[in-house]
């Protein structure tokens, strides 16, 4: 009998939006909410790639 596959790792949890008052509302080159979009991108490619994964043929 073939070894089981070993688990898929859990992902990491969905970022957290910053609040209003974290921001400086300065314009920065790096904005906390600029950060957070590139985060959340991030995440949803991981998320997206994981689900691809388990609709291989042969993924359980």
């Amino acid at each position: 009998m073939p070894p089981a596959p070993e688990p898929e790792p859990p992902l990491p949890p969905r970022p957290q939006m910053p609040g209003e008052e974290e921001c400086c509302h300065s314009d920065c080159a790096l904005c906390v909410f600029t950060l957070y979009e590139r985060r959340l991108e991030r995440w949803e490619q991981a998320v997206a790639g994981a689900q691809a994964r388990r609709l291989e043929p042969g993924a359980d």
